[in-house]
This record gives structure tokens, C-alpha cells and sequence, in this order.
């Protein structure tokens, strides 16, 4: 499946998340959202929170595409990720990109639990925003600390 011209956020795809995945959540308008869900049994879900990054994410759909970084032990290979003239992007995918999105919805069936996955396959940038790491904390320089003169110290200070 192809989802064309949608905003990406929260990528992991040059290394797994926490998770273990590859990965990349698609932004989608609801009218995309309804059908995904419709047609094909994906967990379409709605975005409560503004994304950081992306102005009017709240009340927007989206869909976690993603695919294993290992299958039975074995480490799988990262998706490819492209730029509009076939050159691959090494960049850090920042919230706000503008990509498509090739995935296979792929039924599951797991301890009970059934469903349709989104398995990405390849991402294609139109516009990257490139994902700046932050600098840190800001620190104030520390107040001098005045020792006291030896001849100051009495009993009390032991």
C-alpha cells in the first residue's frame, strides 16, 4: 500500500526505538483514516495531544507504521529511505517531514489478539525536516565559595 503526501513523526528508522522497531507514524487526514480502517482493518487512531513540532496535530489521525529490527534472532535490515530524486537520506527524520509511505497490511493473530499491521517497507521524502537533537541543559555558573581564614576557625567548627 502507498500513502502519499503525509506528515511523519516520531521516525526511528536508522535505528530500532525502545522497542525494538523500525518505525514511523503517519499523520492522516480523516477521510484517509476512515478508509484505512474501513478497508483494511488498521489501528487507525486519533491524536489527542498536539505533536511537538507540528501545529494543528491535535484531533488529526494516525497510523504506526513499523517493521522488526530482528526476526527469530536474526537482525533485520533498516527500511530505505529515499528523497524525491531516488538518493538514499541519511538524515535524523524530523516531526513535520512530508513523505510517502509504502507499507503491507499484514493480518496477525497473537496470544489471542487479532488485528492488521501497517509493515513498512520504504519511505520516499519530498520534505525533510531535519530532526535537531537538543543541546542540553543550560547551567548558571556556580557562586564562589569563601573559605573561612584558618585564624577564623574555632572549636566549634569540628
Amino acid at each position: 500500500m502507498l500513502l502519499e503526501n503525509v506528515k511523519l513523526t516520531w521516525a526511528s528508522v536508522q535505528r530500532p526505538d525502545r522497542f525494538g522497531k523500525y518505525g514511523v507514524v503517519v499523520l492522516l487526514e480523516k477521510e484517509q483514516a476512515k478508509e484505512l480502517k474501513k478497508e483494511h482493518g488498521l489501528a487507525v487512531k486519533r491524536v489527542e495531544e498536539e505533536i511537538p513540532g507540528i501545529e494543528g496535530s491535535e484531533g488529526q489521525y494516525f497510523l504506526r507504521v513499523s517493521k522488526n529490527s530482528e526476526y527469530e534472532g536474526v537482525k533485520t535490515a533498516p527500511p530505505k529511505v529515499f528523497d524525491e530524486y531516488g538518493a538514499e537520506v541519511t538524515a535524523l527524520i524530523g516531526n513535520g517531514s512530508i513523505g510517502n509511505v509504502i507499507f503491507l497490511a499484514k493480518p496477525y493473530d497473537f496470544n489471542g489478539k487479532k488485528g492488521v499491521s501497517a509493515k513498512l517497507r520504504q519511505i520516499q521524502i519530498t520534505e525533510l525536516v531535519e530532526f535537531q537533537e537538543s543541546e542540553g541543559f543550560e547551567f548558571k555558573e556556580a557562586p564562589k565559595k569563601k573559605a573561612k581564614p584558618v585564624e577564623d576557625l574555632d572549636d566549634e567548627d569540628f
